[in-house]
């Protein structure tokens, strides 16, 4: 049986509105980049998301990048690994 994590890049924008005397949370959009076998991830990482079942990364290294098949993170974006079994 092959484990797998889905792969999204998430971009956080602004509500798009004035906010004058509000405060209002920026909004996160995530785009599904694929799947990957968690046997490829660094075991510190593998072992987390089994235990959490979720990671959300803001900062990526060369190798875990071309694991997962994304490339550099822009600036308000962020990488979010989900397990599905």
């Amino acid at each position: 049986m092959r484990r797998e994590v889905r792969v999204y890049v998430c971009s956080v924008e602004g509500p798009g509105m004035p906010t004058y005397r509000h405060i209002v949370a920026p909004i996160s959009r995530c785009e599904y980049m694929g799947g990957a076998s968690l046997d490829v991830l660094p075991p510190e990482l593998r072992g987390e998301l089994l235990r959490r079942g979720e990671v959300l990364l803001t900062e990526l290294d060369e190798s875990l990048a071309r694991a997962v098949g994304v490339g550099n993170l822009s600036d308000y974006q962020y990488l979010r690994l989900v397990f599905s079994g």
